[in-house]
C-alpha cells in the first residue's frame, strides 16, 4: 500500500495579491540551527531581503532555535506568498547546505490566511509570544530574534490573546506568565 500525502495548501489565488499570511518554516528534523546566533541573524536578514524582493511586508517575525514564524502581506497585485516560501526556502536551503553540508529546512512549510477580522496586532503578539510560550524568556521583549517593519514596538495596545485556528480545540484557556488575557503591553523595542 502507498501512502498518499494530503495536500494541505488552498487553492493558488488564494496566496496572490494584497494578501495577509502567516507562514511557519521548520528546520530538518527540528534541529536547533538557529540557537546559534550568527545562524539566526543569517536567517533573519535572508528572510527580510525575500519578502522585499517579493514586495511583501514582514509585519512580525520570530526565529525560534528550531524554526521561525513569519508574517507577511503582499503590497502589490503580483505578490504571491506562496512563491516567496519557495523562494525562500530553497535560497536559504541551498545556501546553508553549501557552507555546512546538511539539509536545513523540512519539506513542507505551515501557513495560514487570516480572515479579515483577525486583526495583525494579535497575531503579531502570538508570534513575538513564541519565546515566552516556550520558557526562552519572561517577557517577549527581551527576546533578540524578534520584530516587525511594520509595526512600533514602542506604542502601547491593548492584546486581546489570539489563538490560531489549528490550536483552537487543543489550546487550555490558560496563559504562561507574561502573556496576560487582554493585558496592555508597552510593546515598542
Amino acid at each position: 500500500m502507498e501512502f498518499e500525502r494530503k495536500h494541505i495548501r488552498l487553492p493558488a489565488e488564494r496566496y496572490r495579491g494584497l494578501k495577509r499570511v502567516f507562514l511557519t518554516f521548520c528546520c530538518d528534523h527540528r534541529r536547533p540551527y538557529f540557537s546559534n546566533p550568527n545562524s539566526a541573524d543569517w536567517v533573519l536578514q535572508r528572510f527580510l531581503e525575500r519578502a522585499q524582493a517579493h514586495s511583501s511586508v514582514a509585519h512580525a517575525w520570530c526565529v525560534m532555535p528550531d524554526h521561525m514564524h513569519v508574517f507577511i502581506e503582499g503590497i502589490a497585485e503580483t505578490c504571491d506568498a506562496l512563491r516567496f516560501a519557495h523562494d525562500f526556502k530553497q535560497r536559504t536551503g541551498y545556501e546553508w547546505s553549501t557552507k555546512r553540508r546538511g539539509r536545513l529546512w523540512q519539506g513542507r512549510f505551515y501557513d495560514h490566511i487570516p480572515r479579515s477580522s483577525e486583526a495583525c496586532e494579535r497575531i503579531a503578539f502570538y508570534i513575538w509570544s513564541n519565546p515566552v510560550r516556550k520558557g526562552m524568556c519572561a517577557d517577549f521583549l527581551q527576546y533578540k530574534y524578534s520584530g516587525s517593519a511594520t509595526m512600533s514596538f514602542k506604542r502601547v495596545v491593548d492584546v486581546a490573546p489570539w489563538i490560531p485556528p489549528w490550536r483552537e480545540k487543543t489550546t487550555s484557556t490558560s496563559t504562561p506568565a507574561g502573556l496576560k488575557t487582554g493585558a496592555t503591553r508597552n510593546i515598542d523595542r
